[in-house]
Order: structure tokens, then C-alpha cells, then sequence
């Protein structure tokens, strides 16, 4: 009787394990899945995500291996490309309409803002960011189901290892060009929405890139800051400051208007020999 029971307590145990396993990776695909799904529905463009990581009895989550494909009509396969995502997080505010994230460690940042001829992919990219975000704010008045993804309360965010990447292409008079530069380690504070909104997704990504471009902008000259800033122009004066808030008001450009004006902006600018930004 003992030794049946015995037995019986250990299978329970083993079912209990396994449960637990299936319940564990249950929920890492789901986050996986999730996080896929909202970001690509925020910029517009594929994205994947490697893994994703929720520590048992823990609040630590790690994404790794996200990935955003760039737009048509750009030679760079991607847009963007992270190594790894560290969220410390309350694990039962995952279940609410608020997740509550203490903070973000972003590893391994790299941004490639590419201009072909008239078109920048960072402005397609921002563009359908901000119309999703819009979409979501009024969603309540317009009845739409569509939710942006949960709502988002975070302490801090902060960037290690980050790298700009500009390409410019099929500018008349000028040659194709391309360099790259590192950014340095910047923490974003309490990240909210001007406007008063809830931060989402898309509001998480859209502050993130443009105070990366902010800062790139602010940490590079020579022909590499001309042309971080002549390929981002259109962020001046943009309801995208707004938006966003510090960051984008911020930028200087040579762009007078969107980027009617980018050909002209970065005629000759690029005649120089290409150069990578001093790190």
C-alpha cells in the first residue's frame, strides 16, 4: 500500500512538471506570437521575433531577435534589427488591460534609414506608426475593435549598443552612399504620450526611433551628420513632435517641406569620399 502510494505521489509529481512545461513554453509562444503580431500591425511591415523568454516565479522577460523587413522599394532587407529586449515586468499585470513594466534594456539596436531617390523608409515607417496610433485614440468614438495592443506603464527605458545606418540611392548627380555610427548609452525616463493618451506599442516604437535619430543627430558631424539630418528633415516642425514629444522637434534638416526638397538637399553633400561617423 505505502509503495502505491509512493508511486502514485511521483506520478503526480512528473504530470505536475510537465503541466507546468506546457503552461511555461504555452506562454512564451503566446508572448512570441503577441508581440509579432502588435508590431507588425504598428509599423506596417513584417516583424519577427526569435524567442521570447518569461522567467518562472519571475518578472523578468527577454525577447530576442526581433526583426522589422524594411519597405518595398529599399535595397536593406531590414529596417531594423535587435539583439535582445530585457523587460522587468509585474507578472499579474499581464492578465489586465495595463501591463506594468518597471524597466527596458535594449541590447543591440541597429536602425537603417535609407533614402531612394524622394522615398525614406523612416518616414513610411513613422507615418504608419502614427496612423495607428491615431487609430487607437479614437477608437472609442468610432467603435472600432481595433485595441493597438494593452495599454503600457513604464519606468524607464534604455539603449546599449546602438548603431544608426544611413544609405542614400537613386539621387540624380550623386553617388550611393552608406555609413554607419554608433550611438551612445541613453536612457528614456518615464516615457508618456504629450496628448495624454496611453502608451502602446506603436507609441513605444515611434518614441524609441525618433529619439535614436535624435540622438545620432546630435552625437555625429561631418558628412555623416549632414546627411543623418538632410535624410531626416522631415521630422522638424512635424505633428510627429507632437506625437512623440522631445525628440522630433528637435531635429534639424535641410528639408524645407517632407521631402519635396531631398534631392536638392543632398546634391554634393555626398561628393566627399563616404564617411563613417567617428565612434
Amino acid at each position: 500500500m505505502k509503495r502505491f502510494l509512493k508511486r502514485a505521489v511521483l506520478v503526480v509529481l512528473v504530470l505536475i512538471v510537465i503541466g507546468l512545461v506546457v503552461l511555461y513554453l504555452s506562454i512564451n509562444g503566446l508572448i512570441r506570437s503577441g508581440v509579432q503580431t502588435v508590431a507588425t500591425g504598428a509599423v506596417g511591415e513584417p516583424t519577427t521575433l526569435d524567442s521570447a523568454n518569461l522567467a518562472l516565479f519571475s518578472k523578468n522577460l527577454t525577447l530576442s531577435g526581433l526583426t522589422i523587413a524594411n519597405p518595398k522599394d529599399f535595397s536593406a532587407p531590414q529596417f531594423l534589427t535587435l539583439g535582445s529586449v530585457s523587460v522587468s515586468v509585474q507578472p499579474s499585470s499581464l492578465m489586465g488591460d495595463t501591463v506594468v513594466v518597471e524597466d527596458i534594456v535594449i541590447d543591440n539596436l541597429h536602425v537603417t534609414i535609407e533614402q531612394n531617390s524622394l522615398k525614406n523608409n523612416l518616414k513610411q515607417i513613422l507615418d504608419q506608426v502614427q496612423k495607428q496610433t491615431a487609430a487607437t485614440a479614437a477608437a472609442p468614438e468610432s467603435g472600432s475593435t481595433s485595441s493597438g495592443g494593452k495599454k503600457l506603464k513604464i519606468g524607464s527605458i534604455k539603449l546599449t549598443n546602438t548603431q544608426v545606418t544611413i544609405k542614400t540611392s537613386g539621387i540624380p548627380g550623386v553617388k550611393d552612399t552608406e555609413g554607419t555610427a554608433k550611438v551612445k548609452e541613453m536612457s528614456i525616463t518615464d516615457p508618456t504620450n504629450p496628448d495624454g493618451r496611453p502608451m502602446k506599442i506603436a507609441d513605444l516604437i515611434g518614441k524609441v526611433l525618433v529619439q535614436v535619430v535624435q540622438a545620432a543627430s546630435e552625437d555625429t558631424g561631418g558628412t555623416f551628420g549632414d546627411a543623418l539630418k538632410s535624410t531626416t528633415g522631415f521630422l522638424q516642425g512635424s505633428d510627429l513632435s507632437k506625437q512623440f514629444g522631445q525628440g522630433a522637434k528637435s531635429l534639424g534638416g535641410v528639408l524645407d517641406k517632407g521631402l519635396g526638397g531631398a534631392a536638392k538637399g543632398l546634391e554634393g553633400l555626398f561628393n566627399k569620399k563616404p564617411t563613417t561617423a567617428p565612434h
